[in-house]
């Protein structure tokens, strides 16, 4: 079977496997899901994000491919979660709103935790068009009780500054920030702004601003929490609890977002299950065995970290009414499409492996290029995956000396039989399935470079000075890894992982002798020990102990200690007040315009800020740097 046959396989209910490398992505973009909706369920993130990144890759229309990502996996730790991770599940829920095809990639930790019920996003979520009439305060309170956090700029998704009648808004899920020029109480003009210059860019006639938060803090959100707690109070029958409680009610009438407050969600607003959410959706598991071990993981992690609390910093709000039990989210997926990845006698096998075969030793690229021609005299599709447009040409004059010229392509379904294409865009790990006569090979994977999306470039620097650091070392030299802690280098092995194909790792030694093989290509885990006082030698940590997790914490205690030094620091200079400066007026304007030089954006961005800082009521808190280039 080919891969042009899974789609048909899996609608009359069988399972997959065969899927190395990103065939899988290829097969649901190519097929399967170019229409309906679905919801593709892995075990952990990084599958999630890869799958994701496939999907878009090869998908016509990759904005239907939306990620539906869990929190940073820290629940109760008195944090708030990662702002990015939550604007983008709000963003998904809006989608799904919307209707229409989509896919939503997700995972088992992501399907425990309930989210806020449909009527709740709707009513954090504000239709903004010119000509509309809107009060300012109504339109800043709007925005307070959505989650946007006031600043003195809009500088990042889920932020908003309000100065007379001009509003910045960056809504959750875009790409800019917009400005809202109200003339009295109607919207007079609404423009995109430059995100790195703060500059007006493109006028537009409607936007549509998400909320910043799945939990809100308006009126009768806090009635009903505050309701809650009186029922919760009442029913344990400690009569002390209101007054230990104290600052959590005095927060929550002013309408404070503390930290942690999305521990109290269900107290706050009404809120559903995600599968729920998502209920019309198809759904497809990727690893079935691996996703139920995922949930019962999740489950039994928050539940620890619960109980590992002090009775008196638990959220009153149990765990039972915050999350969703696994065995209730396996029961709805049991009926779910599989893709066994491993392989299973329940699966059709077709055939498709990863790329490692095409990885470059050394620097001879001959093997390669043989591999490659081999594939396209086949009557394969050959597609080269580079970065962008300049990688693109360098990897064309890498090539050349070879006899290689590939062809250029715009998309992945306009590869030619029997040729090799290069084509500019962002896939992980590639494949090879010739008997279904196609292969992609991202050039990534050529040279054996990790790969990570939207920070490459900080990806390769770390990988390279991860090699080089790793060169430096002699056996038994002390190194610390970022997860089990301080242990003994003993050198590289070679390990043979999976039918044959061999494999470079770091061999370390932990306490009591036991061993960690590290693959190569995570060498950024691992960094060089440095003692205290030289020729001291550290003492090694059990590997799976809970020394090192300890000894982090006590670091991580020590530097909120410091945070918070800092933030009351802020908070005192933010109290301090002065007499503000007006707007700027003709004559500087005039002085302005005679500067014979166009700005840098960077320039641009330090006058604008230094001028919003002196029409502000606080001490100007700031220090402009630069060069003597104007003399």
């Amino acid at each position: 079977m080919t891969l042009l046959d899974a789609g048909p396989a899996l609608a009359a209910g069988r399972a997959w496997s065969g899927l190395g490398g990103d065939a899988l992505a290829f097969v649901l973009a190519t097929d399967v899901a170019r229409s309906g909706r679905w919801l593709l369920v892995c075990d952990e993130q990084d599958r999630a994000d890869r799958l994701l990144r496939g999907l878009r890759f090869f998908a016509p229309e990759p904005e239907r491919c939306q990620p539906f990502p869990a929190d940073d996996g820290r629940p109760y730790d008195g944090f708030s979660p990662d702002a990015a991770r939550v604007h983008q599940r709000l963003k998904t829920l809006e989608r799904l709103d919307r209707g229409g095809d989509l896919v939503v990639v997700t995972t088992a930790r992501a399907l425990l935790q309930r989210v806020p019920d449909a009527a709740t996003r709707k009513a954090g979520t504000l239709a903004i068009e010119v000509g509309q009439r809107i009060d300012r305060d109504d339109l800043v309170s709007f925005l307070t009780d959505a989650g946007y956090l006031h600043t003195i700029r809009a500088d990042d998704p889920g932020r908003f500054v309000a100065r007379g009648d001009l509003v910045d808004v960056w809504p959750t899920g875009g790409r800019t920030p917009i400005r809202i020029e109200l003339f009295d109480d109607e919207v007079e003009r609404l423009v995109r702004l430059n995100p790195d210059t703060g500059r007006p860019d493109k006028t537009g006639k409607r936007f549509t601003v998400l909320p910043a938060a799945e939990e809100r803090v308006d009126g009768p959100a806090r009635d009903r929490a505050l309701a809650e707690l009186g029922r919760i109070i009442a029913a344990s029958g400690d009569a002390s609890l209101q007054v230990r409680r104290r600052t959590f009610v005095e927060d929550l009438r002013a309408g404070v977002r503390f930290s942690a407050l999305q521990d109290w969600l269900p107290a706050l607003v009404g809120t559903v299950a995600p599968l729920d959410a998502f209920a019309g959706l198809r759904h497809l598991v990727v690893g079935p065995g691996d996703v139920e071990a995922a949930l019962r993981d999740a489950e039994g992690d928050t539940r620890r970290r619960y109980e590992a609390l002090e009775p008196d910093e638990r959220p009153l709000v149990p765990p039972s009414e915050r999350y969703i039990a696994a065995a209730e989210v396996l029961a709805v997926l049991s009926g779910a499409h599989e893709v066994h990845e491993l392989g299973s006698d329940r699966a059709v096998d077709l055939g498709a492996t990863g790329t490692e075969e095409l990885t470059v030793r050394g620097a001879d690229l001959g093997p390669v290029v043989s591999r490659l021609q081999q594939l396209a005299g086949s009557d394969v599709r050959v597609g080269l995956v580079v970065e962008d447009e300049a990688r693109r040409d360098r990897l064309e004059e890498m090539l050349a000396p070879h006899g290689l010229h590939p062809e250029r392509a715009d998309r992945p379904d306009a590869l030619d039989a029997g040729e090799v294409s290069v084509l500019v865009g962002d896939l992980p790990r590639g494949f090879l399935a010739p008997q279904s006569g196609w292969a992609f090979v991202p050039v990534t994977a050529l040279f054996g470079a990790p790969r990570r999306q939207a920070t490459a470039d900080r990806a390769h620097e770390l990988w390279e000075s991860s090699v080089t650091a790793a060169t430096q070392l002699k056996v038994d030299d002390p190194v610390v890894h970022r997860l089990h802690g301080v242990g003994l280098y003993k050198g590289l092995v070679r390990l043979a992982v999976r039918d044959g194909v061999e494999q470079d790792f770091v061999r370390l030694e932990y306490r009591d002798g036991d061993l960690l093989f590290l693959p190569v290509a995570a060498l950024e885990q691992i960094s060089r020990y440095t003692a205290s006082s030289a020729g001291a030698r550290p003492a090694l940590d059990k590997l799976g102990g809970l020394t090192f997790a300890k000894k982090k914490g006590k670091v991580r205690d020590h530097l909120l200690s410091m945070a918070h030094e800092l933030l009351r620091l802020y908070a005192r200079r933010e109290l301090a007040g002065r007499e503000p400066l007006g707007s700027p007026g003709p004559r500087y304007r005039a002085f302005e315009a005679r500067f014979p030089y166009r700005e840098t954006p960077d320039q641009a961005h330090a006058i604008d800020a230094v001028m919003d800082d002196l029409t502000r009521g606080h001490p100007m808190d700031r220090l402009v740097c630069g060069d003597v280039g104007f003399g």
